[in-house]
This record gives C-alpha cells, structure tokens and sequence, in this order.
C-alpha cells in the first residue's frame, strides 16, 4: 500500500509527567529492540527478492496462535474480516484473507485461532485474559480509538521491544503510528492487516452523471492538479444545490451539492494535514491546533456544515432529519456529493447513476492530500504484555501485515472499484492518492476526550457559530483528560525500560 506521515499541558499535567521526561533523558534507549532469548528458528528455505519483504526465518511454534480481533459482520461498516475464516462465503476479499492465514500457518507451524468479538468488547477480554485466568492471546487488534486504554493500563508491549516489526515499511500506516506515540513511547500500529483501516478512509463519493449534466470541471483532474480545493467543492455544490421548497433554508426535500454526517468536520478540517493536537520537543500532547487553526476549524463549520444555506450548497444530515449518515440522499439522486467513510459504497449499490470516488478536497492549491482514518471503526495491531513468545508474535505480526499487503489489498482495491462495474483507471488512480497518507489527530484516539461528539452535537443542532468558542471554554477539561491518559501511558512504557519501577 502507499500509506505512510503549542498551547502547554496544565501544570497539574506537566507535574505529573516530568519525573517520566527525566527518565526518558537518563542515556538509556527505548528504540532498542531486546532480542535475546529468541526462540529456535527453522531455516527459511525461500527468499522472496522484494524489498518490502521482511525474510523472515519461521520460528517453529508448533501450537495455536490466538488473535483477539473484530467481528466479521453483514453491516457494511463491517464488510470484511480481518482474521475470521469464512472460507464458506464468496467474498473474495474474505476468500484472500483465508488463503493468506493458511500461508502464515503453514510457515509457522500453527494454527491461528481467532477470537472474534464485537469492537467494544475487545479491551474487556483483553483485561480478562491479563488480570484473569482466561489464557493469554498472541497478537490484540482494538479499535484506533481504543487503543491508548489498554496501552495506559499496562496491557500492551511497547512497540519497540517487539521483535522483528519494522513500521516503517509500506505495509504499516507509519503516520499514524509516529502521531500517536507519546513521550517517545509507542504501543500499536494500523497495518495492511487492519483491513478496517482501509475502509475507514474519509472520501468524498460523487454523481457521475449529475456531474456531468452540470457540465462541471473534471474532479478526477482537479485532483491530479493538486486543484481540488474546498472552494471548488463549494462551487460545484452550489451549481448542483435547489430551494425546492423555496422557503431559503435547507429542508429534507431540497436537492442538495454536498450531504454528510455530522462526521463531515473531520475529512474536511484533517484533509490537509491540519491538527487540533499536537506535539511539543518532548514528545507530548498540546492543545496548540484548537488555538492555531480556529479560523479554519471555523471555516469548515461555518461555511461546510452550514444547513440554511440559500443556495442549499450542503446539508447535515442529522439536521434535516434524513437518515443517519446521507446515503438516502445521495442514492436518490438528490445530492451531487456526499462525505462519507469509503465504506458507504456498500450503502450505493442501489443507486441507479454511476458514482466516482476521489480524496476530500483541500484548503489550499498544491497540498499534500491527506486521508483521516475514522478512529471509531478502524483496529490496529499491537503484542499483549502476557504473549506466549514475543517473538513468535512480531514474526507472524510483521508477515501478516506484509502478506496482507500482496495478498489481500489487491482484491481489496479491485473489489472496491468494480464493485458496480466501474472499469475507468481513473478510479485507481484516486485510490493510490486516498491511501498514500492516512491521518488521524490524537484528538480524536484519547478515551474518554467528548471534543468529535461535541463538535458534532452542536453541527446536528445547526449550532456552528458556536463551536470554537464552546471547544476552548473546554479546554481545561480535555487537557485533565489528556494530561492522566499521558503520564499513564507514558509511565507504562518507562516501565518496561526499567526507567521507573513497577
């Protein structure tokens, strides 16, 4: 895959974490991996010549590998599995996955087991399986948005004492896992492996045939240009936009240029690389982008999000009262766009009109495209502390994110683009842009920060004008949040240093 990336803490926060800053400065290293007492190894007898393959030797395990995974299920956000065997389906991104665990099995010497349970239940089982008598799993996949808990709470390996794994290589989302790292520590990647990751991309879906009736500019090469902005979204949405009730505001009946969620504030504030948190010299978390990019946090409320535009240009769907996420708009041909996740493709099968898929547009001309992965639906991969053998768990960790990547991906870009016959190559291009820099904001993987559910109460409520100014009489209250989820975390990872004591 082509995936790949100051206002302070409260005193009380800083307090808190400074004791782990000067241990993190004591000379000792926590990016060497402790490879000792390794396992017996079998000799590799092939070598793949590519130079994204890791070549790893297979270690002998010999016994069950056991994978605390997702669900696979019928609703489209959960199209596809990830771990499950569901040889008896015939999906053939299903069918890839299958056929890639046989492969690591059969190198390995195990039998993976995986234990398929829904989103909110794997940090639970994970606690039971360390704090209880419910065995141990090799590899843990929680949701993006629930990884700092377990990682807070000690149940997570810090990455860098894995053996073998390399997230800089093309088959890890290395932007996210270098974003979500705190104080130099990091405990969980997305990979090529996490096909949730994949269908989690923010997008911007588009009718073909509304388009072109419009006689509008090319989107496709708008986006090659590096043209496609939010203006030019704007634009088009108001050319596509009609009052049909002409009362001036926009009603369930209007035809609309844009539809989404209350979720369309993140593709369209993150698309160019912007952040409401980020990181100081140190590694840890500020509040800095709510102050630097309010004015753009703003635009995108104010002038994306805005329901009672005259032009009715873009419309919330939670605001007019129109299903929960835009698809029936935008189906029923009454929307020229529509932000959505690039799972809602499944939502469009019934659509009549061909449609296109293309990156969120950006702020300016000529920046760098960026895709937020949405944290709640999307599982990364990390190594329970209480795993069998580490190294048999970043051996096998690594290859199935590499085999996943030859493997499985594929089917997964065919099956998305010729999912209803689309045959254009235009359609791949977008899909290598979509995926070449994945982006998610600590803002929204911190648990229990409310900042997306407040942004969004306040979209659903036609609220904008109050936003940033609601947002900042909060910051108090999200940086308590945030300061305990660090010093946590990052006490967590000195630990494993033996930086400070049990």
């Amino acid at each position: 895959m082509k995936l790949y990336v100051k206002m302070l803490l409260l005193v009380l926060a800083l307090m808190m974490v400074l004791p782990l800053m000067a241990a993190c400065n004591n000379g000792d290293n926590p990016n060497e991996k402790d490879t000792t007492d390794t396992d017996d190894v079998v000799e590799d007898t092939e070598e793949d010549t590519n130079s994204e393959n890791p070549n790893l030797a297979p270690i002998a395990g010999e016994r069950e590998f056991n994978i605390l995974c997702r669900v696979y299920g019928t609703h489209y956000t959960y199209k596809y599995s990830e771990i499950e065997d569901t040889q008896e389906t015939d999906e053939p991104v299903n069918q890839a996955v299958v056929e890639r665990n046989y492969f690591i099995e059969e190198k390995y010497s195990i039998v993976i087991v995986p234990d398929v349970q829904n989103p909110s239940s794997i940090v639970p089982k994970l606690e039971t399986s360390i704090l209880g008598s419910a065995g141990s799993y090799d590899i843990v996949m929680p949701m993006l948005g629930d990884c700092m808990q377990p990682a807070a709470r000690g149940f997570l390996l810090e990455w860098d004492k894995i053996p073998f794994v390399d997230q800089t290589k093309s088959y890890w989302m290395t932007d996210i896992f270098n974003t979500t790292s705190l104080g130099g520590y990091h405990f969980f990647c997305p990979g090529d492996t996490n096909l949730s990751a994949y269908n989690t991309a923010q997008v911007a879906f588009f009718n073909k045939k509304m388009h072109k009736d419009l006689g509008l500019e090319s989107i496709y090469d708008l986006v090659k240009a590096e043209k496609w902005t939010v203006e030019k979204m704007m634009e088009m949405g108001a050319a596509a936009g009609h009052d049909v009730t002409g009362d001036g505001n926009g009603t369930e009946d209007d035809i609309y240029g844009i539809i989404s969620a209350t979720m369309i504030w993140q593709p369209l504030f993150y698309n160019s690389g912007l952040k409401i948190v980020t990181k100081d010299a140190n590694g840890l978390p500020t509040f800095s982008g709510l102050k630097d990019n309010s004015a753009l946090l703003y635009d995108v409320i104010e002038d994306i999000c805005e329901v009672t535009n005259t032009h009715n240009a873009c419309a919330i769907t939670g605001a007019i009262g129109n299903g929960i996420n835009g698809a029936p708009k935008f189906v029923a041909e009454e929307a020229l766009m529509w932000i959505e996740c690039i799972y809602g493709q499944y939502e469009a099968l019934s659509m009549e009109s061909d449609y296109g898929i293309v990156p969120a547009p950006v702020w300016n001309e000529g920046d760098q495209f960026y895709t937020n992965i949405h944290t709640n639906f999307s599982s990364a991969s990390a190594v329970p502390i209480n795993a069998l053998s580490y190294e048999l768990s970043g051996s096998v960790m690594e290859d199935m994110a590499y085999y996943s990547q030859q493997m499985v991906i594929p089917e997964y870009y065919e099956k998305t683009i010729r999912l209803r016959g689309v045959r254009d190559s235009e359609s791949f291009e977008m899909l290598d842009i979509i995926y070449e820099h994945p982006s998610c904001d600590l803002a929204l993987v911190f648990t229990g920060l409310t900042l997306d559910a407040d942004i969004r109460g306040l979209i659903g409520s036609n609220k904008s004008d109050v936003i940033v100014s609601t947002l900042q009489g909060q910051i108090k209250n999200y940086e308590y949040v945030m300061g305990t989820i660090v010093t946590a975390f990052c006490n967590e990872g000195a630990k494993q240093y033996g930086l400070l004591p049990e």
